[in-house]
């Protein structure tokens, strides 16, 4: 349903931190709409707490990524990558099949669906 990508050393920042409080939060994203220059935003954020429609992504009995379901609905199919680039350092949606045009910065995008 999604695909993603993160570099080797964003994994290994991630892992070597042994405090439980990493070892418990995992990666959201999540859609908001009315903001950005394209009408939907994509925002990611740690998180330590699960909703009842989100679909968990778990790699070695580890929560890792988690989305809602109507934000999946806009992103699926989608290839979420992590950039490290001068400017920032950042995960940013760079395929979305489900997107009419996106904005240049990969924050905001325009929806083929409708929800």
């Amino acid at each position: 349903f999604l695909m993603i990508r993160r570099p080797p050393r964003s994994t290994q920042s991630r892992s070597s931190a042994a405090s439980d409080v990493y070892k418990r939060q995992f990666l959201r994203l999540f859609i908001e709409g009315g903001s950005g220059c394209s009408g939907y935003s994509y925002k990611f954020q740690y998180d330590e707490n699960l909703e009842d429609e989100d679909l968990v992504y778990e790699k070695d009995g580890q929560k890792i990524f988690a989305v809602d379901s109507t934000s999946l609905q806009l992103i699926k199919g989608a290839v979420i990558d992590y950039e490290d680039m001068m400017i920032r350092s950042a995960f940013v949606v760079n395929e979305n099949p489900n997107a009419d045009k996106s904005c240049s910065c990969k924050v905001s995008f325009l929806s083929l669906i409708h929800i």
